[in-house]
Protein backbone atom coordinates (compact mmCIF):
# COMPACT_ATOMS: atom_id res chain seq x y z
CA UNK A 1 0.00 0.00 0.00
CA UNK A 2 2.62 2.39 1.09
CA UNK A 3 4.66 1.30 -2.29
CA UNK A 4 1.74 1.68 -4.18
CA UNK A 5 0.93 5.35 -2.88
CA UNK A 6 4.77 6.66 -3.39
CA UNK A 7 4.46 5.65 -7.15
CA UNK A 8 1.77 7.60 -6.92
CA UNK A 9 3.16 10.53 -6.07
CA UNK A 10 6.10 10.14 -8.39
CA UNK A 11 3.74 10.02 -11.51
CA UNK A 12 2.25 13.01 -10.65
CA UNK A 13 5.75 14.85 -9.71
CA UNK A 14 6.63 14.02 -13.47
CA UNK A 15 3.68 14.66 -14.88
CA UNK A 16 3.96 18.48 -13.28
CA UNK A 17 7.52 18.66 -14.05
CA UNK A 18 6.43 17.86 -18.15
CA UNK A 19 3.73 20.44 -18.02
CA UNK A 20 5.76 23.06 -17.18
CA UNK A 21 8.54 22.28 -19.09
CA UNK A 22 6.54 22.44 -21.98
CA UNK A 23 4.51 25.53 -21.03
CA UNK A 24 8.01 27.55 -21.03
CA UNK A 25 8.74 26.05 -24.25
CA UNK A 26 6.11 27.33 -26.17
CA UNK A 27 6.22 30.86 -23.97
CA UNK A 28 9.53 31.06 -25.94
CA UNK A 29 8.62 29.80 -29.59
CA UNK A 30 5.73 32.35 -28.79
CA UNK A 31 8.14 35.59 -28.16
CA UNK A 32 10.54 33.98 -31.27
CA UNK A 33 7.33 34.23 -33.52
CA UNK A 34 6.41 37.64 -32.22
CA UNK A 35 9.86 39.57 -32.87
CA UNK A 36 9.79 37.79 -36.22
CA UNK A 37 6.30 39.28 -36.97
CA UNK A 38 7.24 42.58 -35.42
CA UNK A 39 10.40 42.83 -37.90
CA UNK A 40 10.59 46.31 -39.38
CA UNK A 41 10.38 46.49 -43.15
CA UNK A 42 12.77 49.35 -44.08
CA UNK A 43 12.03 49.77 -47.31
CA UNK A 44 8.51 50.79 -46.82
CA UNK A 45 9.52 53.26 -43.83
CA UNK A 46 12.15 54.73 -46.94
CA UNK A 47 9.22 55.18 -48.98
CA UNK A 48 10.43 52.71 -51.64
CA UNK A 49 9.06 49.40 -53.03
CA UNK A 50 11.28 46.35 -53.07
CA UNK A 51 11.12 46.36 -56.82
CA UNK A 52 12.81 50.01 -56.15
CA UNK A 53 15.68 48.79 -54.48
CA UNK A 54 18.73 48.29 -56.52
CA UNK A 55 20.19 44.74 -57.33
CA UNK A 56 23.98 43.71 -56.61
CA UNK A 57 24.27 43.40 -60.54
CA UNK A 58 22.95 47.25 -60.91
CA UNK A 59 25.44 48.51 -58.14
CA UNK A 60 28.57 47.22 -59.82
CA UNK A 61 27.10 48.59 -62.88
CA UNK A 62 27.04 52.01 -61.04
CA UNK A 63 30.65 51.38 -60.07
CA UNK A 64 31.87 50.41 -63.03
CA UNK A 65 30.71 53.23 -64.70
CA UNK A 66 32.30 55.85 -62.53
CA UNK A 67 35.44 53.91 -62.18
CA UNK A 68 35.34 54.62 -66.04
CA UNK A 69 34.48 57.96 -65.58
CA UNK A 70 37.67 58.57 -63.09
CA UNK A 71 40.22 56.69 -65.66
CA UNK A 72 38.96 59.24 -68.25
CA UNK A 73 39.05 62.41 -65.98
CA UNK A 74 42.64 61.40 -65.23
CA UNK A 75 43.35 60.93 -69.32
CA UNK A 76 41.86 64.17 -69.87
CA UNK A 77 43.99 66.08 -66.76
CA UNK A 78 47.40 63.76 -67.97
CA UNK A 79 46.60 65.13 -71.65
CA UNK A 80 46.27 69.05 -70.52
CA UNK A 81 49.31 68.90 -68.56
CA UNK A 82 50.93 67.77 -71.53
CA UNK A 83 49.46 70.47 -73.55
CA UNK A 84 51.15 72.96 -71.16
CA UNK A 85 54.70 71.31 -71.04
CA UNK A 86 54.69 71.23 -75.03
CA UNK A 87 53.48 75.02 -75.25
CA UNK A 88 56.44 75.77 -72.64
CA UNK A 89 58.74 74.34 -74.72
CA UNK A 90 57.67 75.67 -77.46
CA UNK A 91 56.94 79.60 -76.17
CA UNK A 92 59.25 79.80 -72.88
CA UNK A 93 62.94 79.57 -72.17
CA UNK A 94 64.64 79.01 -68.86
CA UNK A 95 66.62 82.15 -67.05
CA UNK A 96 70.35 80.43 -68.12
CA UNK A 97 68.93 80.14 -71.97
CA UNK A 98 67.44 84.11 -71.14
CA UNK A 99 70.89 85.55 -70.09
CA UNK A 100 72.74 83.63 -72.81
CA UNK A 101 70.56 85.22 -75.17
CA UNK A 102 70.94 88.31 -74.15
CA UNK A 103 75.18 88.14 -73.77
CA UNK A 104 74.75 86.85 -76.98
CA UNK A 105 72.59 89.83 -78.61
CA UNK A 106 74.99 92.69 -76.02
CA UNK A 107 78.20 90.52 -76.93
CA UNK A 108 78.94 92.92 -80.39
CA UNK A 109 78.55 96.27 -77.81
CA UNK A 110 80.55 94.56 -75.39
CA UNK A 111 83.52 93.52 -77.72
CA UNK A 112 83.08 96.74 -79.18
CA UNK A 113 83.45 98.70 -75.87
CA UNK A 114 86.40 96.84 -75.10
CA UNK A 115 88.18 97.55 -78.25
CA UNK A 116 87.69 101.23 -77.84
CA UNK A 117 87.88 101.85 -73.84
CA UNK A 118 90.14 98.57 -72.46
CA UNK A 119 92.58 97.41 -75.05
CA UNK A 120 96.04 99.86 -74.71
CA UNK A 121 95.72 100.10 -78.18
CA UNK A 122 91.61 101.34 -78.01
CA UNK A 123 90.70 104.80 -79.61
CA UNK A 124 89.42 105.94 -75.95
CA UNK A 125 92.48 103.66 -74.18
CA UNK A 126 94.27 106.64 -72.73
CA UNK A 127 91.61 109.25 -72.14
CA UNK A 128 89.27 106.83 -70.57
CA UNK A 129 92.17 105.95 -68.18
CA UNK A 130 93.12 109.67 -67.74
CA UNK A 131 89.08 110.48 -66.63
CA UNK A 132 89.27 107.67 -64.33
CA UNK A 133 92.76 109.00 -62.61
CA UNK A 134 90.96 112.56 -62.20
CA UNK A 135 89.06 110.99 -59.03
CA UNK A 136 92.50 112.16 -57.59
CA UNK A 137 91.34 115.24 -57.64
CA UNK A 138 87.82 115.03 -55.96
CA UNK A 139 87.68 115.80 -52.28
CA UNK A 140 85.47 113.60 -51.81
CA UNK A 141 86.64 110.56 -53.50
CA UNK A 142 90.58 111.00 -52.56
CA UNK A 143 90.08 110.29 -48.59
CA UNK A 144 88.73 106.76 -49.24
CA UNK A 145 91.63 106.22 -51.40
CA UNK A 146 94.82 104.23 -50.62
CA UNK A 147 98.27 106.14 -50.80
CA UNK A 148 99.27 103.20 -53.90
CA UNK A 149 95.79 104.14 -55.51
CA UNK A 150 97.10 108.11 -55.13
CA UNK A 151 99.67 107.87 -56.34
CA UNK A 152 99.07 105.61 -59.59
CA UNK A 153 95.97 107.88 -60.05
CA UNK A 154 98.65 110.56 -60.63
CA UNK A 155 100.70 109.19 -62.91
CA UNK A 156 97.72 108.88 -65.12
CA UNK A 157 96.97 112.34 -65.16
CA UNK A 158 99.82 112.55 -67.99
CA UNK A 159 97.38 110.57 -70.49
CA UNK A 160 95.50 113.77 -70.50
CA UNK A 161 98.34 115.00 -72.57
CA UNK A 162 98.90 118.56 -70.80
CA UNK A 163 102.52 119.52 -71.12
CA UNK A 164 103.07 120.01 -67.17
CA UNK A 165 102.15 116.64 -67.01
CA UNK A 166 104.80 115.31 -68.98
CA UNK A 167 108.09 113.77 -66.88
CA UNK A 168 110.65 116.15 -68.05
CA UNK A 169 108.53 119.00 -66.19
CA UNK A 170 108.73 117.02 -62.68
CA UNK A 171 105.30 118.35 -61.58
CA UNK A 172 104.20 114.23 -61.36
CA UNK A 173 107.00 114.18 -58.93
CA UNK A 174 105.97 117.10 -56.95
CA UNK A 175 102.32 116.09 -56.68
CA UNK A 176 103.52 112.86 -55.05
CA UNK A 177 105.06 114.81 -52.44
CA UNK A 178 102.24 116.77 -51.98
CA UNK A 179 99.93 113.94 -51.39
CA UNK A 180 100.09 114.07 -47.42
CA UNK A 181 99.45 118.05 -47.57
CA UNK A 182 96.71 117.76 -49.75
CA UNK A 183 95.08 114.92 -47.38
CA UNK A 184 95.41 117.17 -44.13
CA UNK A 185 93.67 119.78 -46.14
CA UNK A 186 91.12 117.51 -47.15
CA UNK A 187 90.96 115.65 -43.71
CA UNK A 188 90.39 118.84 -42.08
CA UNK A 189 87.36 119.92 -44.21
CA UNK A 190 84.00 119.65 -42.05
CA UNK A 191 80.76 118.73 -43.43
CA UNK A 192 79.29 121.67 -42.67
CA UNK A 193 81.41 122.88 -45.17
CA UNK A 194 79.63 121.12 -47.89
CA UNK A 195 75.93 122.82 -46.96
CA UNK A 196 78.07 126.86 -46.64
CA UNK A 197 79.19 126.74 -50.50
CA UNK A 198 77.72 129.60 -52.79
CA UNK A 199 74.09 128.49 -53.58
CA UNK A 200 74.42 124.86 -51.61
CA UNK A 201 71.25 126.51 -49.66
CA UNK A 202 68.70 126.77 -52.06
CA UNK A 203 69.56 123.47 -53.65
CA UNK A 204 69.29 121.65 -50.36
CA UNK A 205 65.71 123.77 -49.69
CA UNK A 206 64.54 122.68 -53.34
CA UNK A 207 65.87 118.98 -52.98
CA UNK A 208 63.66 118.74 -49.02
CA UNK A 209 60.29 120.22 -51.24
CA UNK A 210 61.30 117.78 -53.62
CA UNK A 211 61.40 114.54 -50.85
CA UNK A 212 58.11 116.31 -49.24
CA UNK A 213 56.38 116.01 -52.40
CA UNK A 214 57.90 112.63 -53.66
CA UNK A 215 59.58 110.80 -50.59
CA UNK A 216 59.75 107.41 -52.31
CA UNK A 217 62.16 109.30 -55.21
CA UNK A 218 63.63 111.92 -53.37
CA UNK A 219 63.82 110.89 -49.38
CA UNK A 220 67.75 110.08 -48.43
CA UNK A 221 68.57 111.79 -51.94
CA UNK A 222 71.67 113.84 -50.91
CA UNK A 223 74.33 116.35 -53.07
CA UNK A 224 76.52 113.17 -53.57
CA UNK A 225 73.62 111.62 -55.86
CA UNK A 226 73.55 114.46 -58.17
CA UNK A 227 76.65 114.75 -60.19
CA UNK A 228 76.09 118.63 -61.76
CA UNK A 229 75.51 119.54 -58.01
CA UNK A 230 78.87 117.56 -56.53
CA UNK A 231 80.82 118.55 -59.37
CA UNK A 232 79.94 122.58 -58.22
CA UNK A 233 80.64 122.09 -54.91
CA UNK A 234 83.82 120.24 -55.39
CA UNK A 235 84.92 123.23 -57.25
CA UNK A 236 83.70 125.41 -54.28
CA UNK A 237 85.91 123.78 -52.21
CA UNK A 238 88.98 123.96 -54.47
CA UNK A 239 88.24 127.77 -54.78
CA UNK A 240 88.13 128.19 -50.83
CA UNK A 241 91.41 125.49 -50.35
CA UNK A 242 93.72 126.74 -53.26
CA UNK A 243 96.22 129.26 -51.40
CA UNK A 244 96.73 125.98 -49.27
CA UNK A 245 97.82 123.27 -52.56
CA UNK A 246 100.29 124.58 -55.44
CA UNK A 247 100.88 121.62 -57.21
CA UNK A 248 97.28 119.94 -56.75
CA UNK A 249 95.40 123.08 -57.39
CA UNK A 250 97.81 123.01 -60.46
CA UNK A 251 96.50 119.93 -61.86
CA UNK A 252 92.92 120.60 -60.62
CA UNK A 253 92.61 123.94 -62.47
CA UNK A 254 94.00 122.19 -66.42
CA UNK A 255 91.67 119.31 -65.89
CA UNK A 256 88.45 121.54 -65.34
CA UNK A 257 89.62 122.95 -68.33
CA UNK A 258 88.93 120.10 -70.27
CA UNK A 259 85.30 120.34 -72.22
CA UNK A 260 84.01 117.03 -73.12
CA UNK A 261 82.53 116.81 -76.57
CA UNK A 262 78.74 116.83 -76.55
CA UNK A 263 78.84 115.72 -79.97
CA UNK A 264 77.72 111.95 -79.02
CA UNK A 265 75.09 113.70 -77.18
CA UNK A 266 73.49 115.67 -79.94
CA UNK A 267 73.83 112.98 -82.54
CA UNK A 268 71.33 110.22 -80.01
CA UNK A 269 69.34 113.82 -79.46
CA UNK A 270 68.97 113.92 -83.37
CA UNK A 271 68.27 110.28 -84.04
CA UNK A 272 65.88 110.82 -81.33
CA UNK A 273 63.97 113.94 -83.28
CA UNK A 274 64.08 111.45 -86.53
CA UNK A 275 62.37 108.53 -84.48
CA UNK A 276 59.73 110.24 -83.32
CA UNK A 277 58.87 112.30 -86.52
CA UNK A 278 58.88 109.28 -88.38
CA UNK A 279 56.88 107.04 -85.61
CA UNK A 280 54.59 109.24 -84.00
CA UNK A 281 54.84 110.84 -80.74
CA UNK A 282 52.77 107.75 -79.51
CA UNK A 283 55.63 105.11 -79.99
CA UNK A 284 56.38 102.94 -77.08
CA UNK A 285 59.13 103.77 -74.97
CA UNK A 286 60.64 100.39 -75.73
CA UNK A 287 60.20 100.68 -79.20
CA UNK A 288 62.05 104.12 -79.51
CA UNK A 289 64.96 103.05 -77.08
CA UNK A 290 65.40 99.90 -78.98
CA UNK A 291 65.08 101.73 -82.30
CA UNK A 292 67.82 104.63 -81.00
CA UNK A 293 70.11 101.59 -80.12
CA UNK A 294 70.00 100.19 -83.64
CA UNK A 295 70.81 103.51 -85.12
CA UNK A 296 73.38 104.83 -82.57
CA UNK A 297 75.37 101.87 -82.32
CA UNK A 298 77.90 100.98 -85.38
CA UNK A 299 78.58 97.26 -85.92
CA UNK A 300 81.27 95.82 -87.34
Amino acid sequence: MVASQEREVYVKSALDAWRTANTQTTTNSNALNCCSNQRPDYATLVGRSAAAIPSNQKLIDVYEEAHQDLIQSVKDHEDAVKKIDDFEKDHSTTYTDFMDLGMEAARLMIDEYKRLFISPKGDYYSISNAYMAARVLNPLVVSHMDMEQIEDAIKDLAQFGFDEFRASNGIITDLIEEIPAYLAVVNATNDSFWSLVEGAEKYDADLKKKAEKNPEKYTGHTLRNDRIEKAHRVWEWWRAKCNKLTYFFVAARLVALIKISSAAVECVFSQVKFIVETSGVSVLEETLKTRLIERVNRYP
